[in-house]
């Protein structure tokens, strides 16, 4: 260090015009104090003069000033618990070998963790660098050239280094110190689903770190326990780095479950962090709405889905809720072999919005009656499923014999006759060149309006006219009608034999149930269409329960060609493939992992559709047709599964071991659409400060502004707090959470937007070791960074901390207060010369 070369300054110069009052001063005193003796009056002057003198210069500030270069060096040494034994000697080293050199210079050390303390026993399980170095600035005297060499491995846990290096004044040079060395396991994350529903298997993945002083493995255990009991036990060899280890686990009686991973017999230093825990909150059960037009067909998958924790209500398709809020309890609706003519359009458009707009799930089940053999081409269903319902036309297709048996009796007048018309033309339509048809109108009286003749263009051209001959007059005789079709299509050359029987009204008596089963046993099945009140619907639904068919009852007769139109297609196996396969996976799937999708039952048949662009095939036919598919639409899911789920087609899955296991997942796949509430929430845990941030977003994408927020929090063991969100950004909220002691945080977020309703979310947070105990690399990016920012440097050799330190520091030294301690004793002896006459 080199001398230092004294100066004097003036720190206010303008004080100087004190001294203009100096010839005033000597004027008056010549007339002043003349009864005393000329040395007293002399003196007096003299002292008065010199007083002034100094009440300037002590107005001016003098000072003596000189530069100095001598360093003042604060070594900030990391005593957090992340630094190793090794480290911390190599670091004790550092700063002993730098003191070597220190010469006339100066030097202390500062340990730091969580917090700057000369404290043997501080508390380490934390990193607090940007306190650090606010600390060892702090301690920097002004009159030396200041220095701070910072010694960590810059694996800060708290606060932000970089943000405190910008704003100091001081250069900081920074001194990587390395990370455990040691062999070392613990436990860096328990990931598993924040909410499940009660019943519900899901994968816990439990992430392990290795530190090896050598690439040899670590054997140990690695355990999984829900509370206190455990779930399963892996024992496993271990290579250095991330290992991840994953269980299953299914939520069952526990309104939450603390998932808990735990390590065994590793090779280990810190045993603190072979520990960590995740919460999963468990809801109620998922319910199910099952439609299905007989609760006997949907027994097997309803008793499938109960043991596996989902609650199912059957309905027939007319008891389906005609109003969305109806629907919104529900997670998952599915239509089990469900025809288009039972869902009015008006319930569809229903269900589409329940999917698209609730995000709630939709799953569609074949049968004889289902997808293209159920008509539902061109509907707001096929709209919002993951196929078309048209048929590929690979299969060929059995010829169909049909007879139509239409009233027309008086009552059938206006409307419902030209209604009739309308449904005989819609299904003449949908038969093909290799089907058969025929018209038989009857009142008290049949006559045929077409007897059976192949549906090629030409034949149905004069079908369609003479079906405008039909007419509404007479009264009601159904049996011989019935009796005659019969005779007709027994008679008739096909494959299939199917009668479409439509009235309005209540016939003459007859023994329908004899000829109905006369019917039958002939191969033909016979279907009966019911209009209004008035029609015998029980006699109708007793027919077409013998005959093999399906009965509908028609309230309104709009819904007449569409009937007809289905009952067409069914009967004339459009788009249904009978015949046994084996189903093939076309898309392997984690939501089936449990299940050898290789190995399923085989299934007797089908209803062909085609996949759209956007949908995700998993099951196909053998012939590549869809068997299992589904998409997102909107907020929600629809799954299409084209077989069905009864003895026709499903005899061997009934009892299969995974029917309910598979039903069930994807129950539940379909019910993970949209999120319920217009909000998400993320964790950042950094230290002992969580940070909760709430992402607000409308279902047309629109953020959601200046809404009220509020959060509130259950600390282990502590009293419950409330805080309140700060919009950050579009849309976006934020609050800083103090969650410093381990244990569950139990969370509930309460959103209100303008114009809407109060939404809440429940989460909880789990807090296990201290942040430090994750054993990391050094962070030489961080610490080069700060050197960088603020002029210092990185990694120095010891013998570099005291060397030139090529700036200087002022060391001052204030004069004015000698000078005004000076002029106070002037000032008595000035006023002793003026009152006492010291000569006598």
């Amino acid at each position: 260090m080199g001398g230092n070369s004294w100066q004097i300054e003036l720190m206010r110069p303008m004080g100087l015009l004190a001294l203009i009052v100096l010839p005033a001063v000597v004027y008056y005193s010549r007339r002043s104090l003349v009864h005393f003796a000329r040395w007293q009056r002399g003196t007096s002057l003299a002292v008065r003069v010199l007083l002034i003198v100094l009440l300037g210069l002590t107005l001016c500030g003098l000072e003596l000033v000189a530069q100095s270069d001598q360093l003042f060096v604060v070594f900030a040494v990391d005593r957090s618990r992340s630094i190793s034994q090794k480290s911390q000697a190599a670091a004790d080293a550092f700063v002993a070998e730098a003191k070597e050199h220190i010469g006339n210079h100066r030097a202390v050390v500062l340990p730091f963790a969580a917090m700057p303390t000369y404290e043997a026993e501080a508390n380490r399980d934390a990193t607090d660098l940007g306190a650090a170095i606010i600390a060892a600035e702090a301690r920097l005297p002004a009159t030396c050239v200041p220095r701070i060499v910072l010694l960590s491995d810059g694996n800060q846990t708290q606060d932000d280094a970089l943000a405190a290096a910008r704003a100091a004044t001081v250069p900081i040079w920074t001194v990587p110190l390395p990370g455990r060395p040691e062999n070392e396991a613990y436990v860096s994350a328990v990931r598993a689903p924040t909410q499940v529903r009660r019943g519900e298997s899901f994968d816990v993945e439990v992430t392990v770190e290795i530190i090896a002083e050598s690439t040899g493995t670590n054997q140990g255990r690695v355990e999984l326990l829900a509370g206190d009991e455990p779930v399963g036990v892996e024992e496993t060899t271990l290579v250095p780095g991330e290992n991840r280890v994953r269980f299953r686990y299914k939520a069952i009686d526990r309104p939450d479950v603390t998932l808990t991973a735990v390590l065994h017999d590793f090779k280990d230093t810190l045993p603190q962090n072979n520990r960590l825990s995740a919460v999963v909150l468990v809801s109620q059960r998922p319910r199910v709405l099952l439609v299905e037009s007989r609760a006997a067909l949907a027994e097997p998958l309803a008793t499938a889905l109960q043991q596996e924790f989902i609650d199912v209500e059957v309905r027939p398709p007319e008891k389906l809720p005609g109003d969305l809020s109806q629907l919104q309890p529900y997670d998952v609706v599915i239509l089990s072999n469900v025809p288009a003519t039972s869902l009015p359009a008006e319930r569809m458009a229903i269900l589409r919005r329940y999917v698209e707009e609730t995000g709630g799930g939709l799953i569609v089940i074949g049968g004889d009656r289902a997808f293209t053999a159920g008509n539902y081409r061109h509907t707001e269903l096929e709209n919002v499923l993951p196929v078309l319902c048209e048929a590929s036309g690979k299969t060929e297709k059995p010829g169909l014999a049909m007879v139509l048996v239409i009233d027309c009796s008086v009552s059938m007048q206006g409307e419902s006759i030209a209604l009739a018309r309308e449904a005989t033309r819609r299904a003449v339509e949908m038969l093909g060149p290799a089907d058969q048809v025929a018209i038989l109108a009857f009142t008290e009286e049949t006559r045929w309006v077409s007897e059976l003749s192949h549906c090629t263009d030409a034949e149905k051209q004069q079908l369609l006219a003479r079906i405008e001959t039909i007419d509404a007059v007479g009264r009601t005789n159904m049996y011989p009608a019935i009796e005659k079709a019969y005779l007709a299509l027994n008679e008739a050359y096909a494959p299939l034999k199917h009668m479409i029987v439509l009235t309005d009204g209540v016939s003459h008596p007859g023994d329908f149930e004899r000829l109905a089963r006369d019917v039958a046993e002939s191969g033909i099945t016979i279907s009966t269409v019911a209009i209004g009140g008035e029609a015998a619907a029980i006699l109708l639904e007793r027919i077409a329960e013998i005959g093999g068919g399906h009965f509908y009852f028609c309230n309104d007769a709009a819904a007449v060609p569409r009937i007809f139109a289905t009952e067409a297609a069914s009967a004339a196996r459009v788009g249904i493939v009978e015949r046994p396969f084996s189903p093939s996976t076309v898309d392997p799937t984690e939501i089936f992992s449990a299940i050898d999708l290789s190995r399923l039952p085989t299934l007797l048949g089908y209803v062909e559709t085609q996949p759209k662009p956007t949908a995700r095939v998993v099951l196909a036919s053998e012939s590549g047709d869809p068997l299992l598919a589904w998409w997102r639409v909107g907020l929600g899911t629809s799954v299409a599964f084209t077989s069905d789920i009864q003895d026709r087609w499903a005899t061997t899955w009934l009892n299969w071991p995974d029917f309910g296991p598979f039903w069930a997942r994807l129950v539940r796949h379909a019910m993970q659409g949209g999120p319920s509430n217009d909000f998400v929430i993320q964790t950042h845990r950094r230290g002992q400060r969580t940070r909760v941030v709430l992402d607000a977003i409308d279902r047309q994408g629109r953020f959601l502004n200046e809404a009220k927020a509020s959060i509130r929090v259950e600390p282990p063991d502590q009293k419950p707090f409330t805080s309140t969100f700060t919009q950050v950004a579009p849309g976006r909220y934020a609050v800083e959470l103090s969650t410093p002691h381990p244990g569950t945080y139990r969370l509930a977020t309460t959103f209100q937007a303008a114009q809407r309703p109060e939404q809440t979310e429940r989460i909880a947070l789990s807090v296990g070791y201290a942040e430090e105990l994750r054993v990391r690399e050094t962070n030489d990016a961080l610490l080069e960074s700060i050197a960088t920012a603020t002029g210092g440097r990185f990694d120095p050799a010891p013998e570099q901390v005291f060397a030139e330190p090529g700036a200087s520091a002022r060391r001052v030294m204030p004069l004015w207060p000698y000078l005004a301690a000076l002029a106070t004793l002037l000032f008595l002896l000035d006023v002793t010369l003026k009152r006492v006459d010291l000569a006598r």
